[in-house]
């Protein structure tokens, strides 16, 4: 059921097993769970069924350090999140992304990866990739063709798209009909109702634009607010003036990372062929698969690098006139006939040839397609280092339901420039050695420190601002995203990730929100459970 907070008529919140607040990708697969297993569960999101300005403005955010666009451009204040507007890409994090590795500071989650394993999969399901081929070297044998060998150090993978990327399409009836999961829409989160002692959370009290207010109630409540918006909320002061029991070591906050692109590397492929077969996307059923190379994990210990990954970038003004008509496309698509004025009309016509060209090849051989009037590049995606300094904090401007609004200070390392130049040396080595391409490499590159570093791109994945650990002293919530401090309350985002590699994190936070509904309902969920069935069982 979806209610309007907004709407004329008299609401009595029920209380909950679990309360959620966020309904973007995270919030709505965990409400999903735990509605299976039988949990009733209130799910809070701030924005309504599209977007609004007045909503959006919440948003509106001082920047200091790196420029970071993505803090405005990145976050979506409607129902489905920021999955209205990704391309759905899923890639999961390697291995060695959650060991303790001594080159990298501050680095290592609470457990290793094979404990995600099964919720991985789970997560596979609930983005509605149960068909997909799972594994890389079946991908490879679909097209009749082994992966290339560019040596030990650089080694080539998938990532692949959700069909549809949308979860309010997706999981849309779901949440309409499910008798468990009630969805609140324009339910701003303005105030972290602490009960006395402050070892539990009371409730979540909420307010729209228009002044109406409610306070939500439940056993256990989940901040799936973002990685941003989570840290923002955790840090709103306490009445009183009182330390929240979750940042006693003022950790909230800080170790904020995001993944940094750079276009450093122009390749000249010496087989056109080669090139289309080894780092074009390829299609199979409905499914899309992108190819990129990483360094290995035993080149990231070896050259003391973070993890990085790097894709196919192209330059060709046709490029850029096709991303320009799909825009308007979507437009006309919607109604805004008015979208395409007469004048400019005519420029798109040149784009019929190439959009003939690029579905005719995907449809005939399942294979994307490279323009041959631009450049080809490779475009760099690195992990950062949790970075204390790198961080979120709150400014002395409130917005229109009262909180502080966000500072994001975005801070790089050494560690990221000397991994991109490293990166580059082993990629230029492999493609020359295997015949494969000449690598032109920018001279900023090469010059690194402030020269690479204005070269920097934010990603719009925002994490670790409030890192997990096994300690209050080294992190905000545990191992199972309970906050410190406080017996039932979580927080189940991007922001827990204590490192990020180079990988998407939604795939990740989907599947830790599949394991978090098992905890949840293996122990306090299942309590809550119990608790809803005797109350109801007695009306």
């Amino acid at each position: 059921m979806i209610i309007d907070l907004e709407s004329p008529e008299h609401l009595v919140p029920h209380h909950a097993g679990v309360c959620i607040a966020g309904a973007g990708a995270v919030g709505i697969c965990l409400a999903l769970e735990l509605a299976k297993s039988g949990v009733h569960v209130t799910l809070l999101e701030s924005g309504g069924l599209d977007e609004e300005k007045s909503t959006q403005d919440l948003y509106n955010s001082e920047v200091s350090g790196i420029p970071h666009i993505g803090i405005h451009q990145g976050r979506f204040r409607v129902l489905g999140g920021s999955t209205t507007h990704w391309a759905g890409q899923i890639l999961e994090l390697d291995p060695n992304n959650f060991e303790a590795r001594p080159w990298v500071p501050n680095s290592g989650w609470p457990f290793p990866k094979d404990v995600l394993m099964p919720y991985y999969r789970r997560a596979t399901e609930l983005e509605g990739l149960t068909a997909v081929i799972s594994d890389d070297g079946s991908v490879w044998k679909s097209i009749n063709s082994a992966p290339p060998d560019f040596g030990d150090d650089v080694v080539p993978f998938f990532s692949r798209f959700c069909p549809e990327p949308n979860f309010v399409r997706l999981h849309g009836n779901a949440l309409r009909e499910s008798d468990k999961i009630t969805v609140y829409l324009h339910a701003n989160v303005c105030e972290i109702k602490l009960a006395e002692g402050q070892e539990t959370i009371a409730g979540f009290g909420c307010r729209t634009l228009g002044g109406r207010a409610a306070t939500f109630t439940a056993d256990s409540y989940v901040f799936c607010l973002g990685g941003i918006e989570s840290a923002r909320t955790l840090l709103q002061p306490l009445p009183g003036a009182r330390i929240a029991p979750w940042n006693a070591y003022g950790l909230v906050g800080r170790y904020f990372q995001d993944h940094v692109d750079a276009t450093v590397l122009e390749i000249k492929p010496r087989s056109r062929r080669r090139l289309d077969q080894w780092l074009e996307d390829l299609y199979r059923s409905s499914f899309k698969y992108r190819p990129y190379l990483k360094l290995s994990a035993a080149a990231q210990e070896r050259l003391q690098c973070l993890a990085i990954s790097a894709g196919l970038s192209l330059e060709s003004k046709m490029i850029k006139e096709q991303q320009d008509f799909k825009g308007v496309a979507k437009q006309v698509l919607r109604g805004n006939i008015g979208a395409i004025e007469p004048a400019h009309a005519a420029r798109y016509l040149p784009l019929a040839g190439l959009m003939l060209r690029k579905t005719t090849r995907r449809l005939l051989r399942g294979r994307g397609y490279t323009s041959s009037d631009g450049r080809i590049f490779l475009r760099f995606h690195c992990e950062q280092v949790p970075n204390p300094e790198s961080r979120i904090e709150l400014t002395s401007e409130r917005d229109a339901t009262g909180q502080f609004r966000t500072r994001l200070h975005w801070a790089a390392t050494s560690l990221e420039v000397h991994t991109m130049q490293q990166f580059a040396r082993v990629i230029g080595q492999a493609f020359q050695r295997g015949g494969f391409a000449d690598v032109i490499v920018n001279p900023a590159l090469e010059a690194g420190g402030p020269a690479l570093v204005d070269l920097f791109e934010d990603t719009f994945h925002h994490m670790g601002a409030a890192r997990m650990a096994d300690s209050p002293q080294r992190g905000v919530v545990d191992s199972n995203l309970k906050l410190f401090g406080v017996g039932n309350g979580y927080v189940c985002s991007s922001a827990v990730f204590p490192t990020s590699g180079f990988s998407n994190p939604t795939h990740t936070i989907i599947a830790l929100a599949m394991r978090l509904a098992e905890h949840l309902t293996g122990g306090a969920g299942h309590q809550s459970v119990t608790r809803l069935e005797k109350s109801e069982a007695q009306k």
